[in-house]
């Protein structure tokens, strides 16, 4: 599962830096096959880079999600977990730290 997370993650960071590269070495070669004008070229450009954010903001939220469920099934804490039983601990610490000075 962890390694479904990291190639999933991966594949959208390699997918993000190619893309931009790839876009512009498109849209140059549609501009000089088509003759379409600079503007319409940076047209295609602004509405391929939007298409790619939104792309990353959907990866992003994938790899949260996949993240979040498989630390469920391995049955991680989550934080509010962990600082819920730490908060326990220190009162028991002090409570027995108080009855430690009682029998003194």
């Amino acid at each position: 599962m962890i390694d479904l997370l990291k190639n999933v993650f991966l594949m959208g960071v390699g997918i993000t830096s190619i893309t931009k590269e790839k876009i512009n070495e498109f849209t140059k070669k549609i501009s000089e096959d088509a003759r379409v004008s600079e503007d319409e070229g940076q047209k295609v450009i602004t509405e391929l880079l939007e298409q790619i954010k939104n792309s990353k903001k959907n990866m992003d939220e994938l790899v949260i999600r996949l993240t979040c469920e498989t630390l469920t099934k391995l049955d991680v804490p989550t934080r509010a977990e962990y600082n819920d039983l730490e908060r326990r601990v220190s009162k028991l610490q002090s409570l027995t730290q108080d009855k430690q000075v009682e029998r003194q």
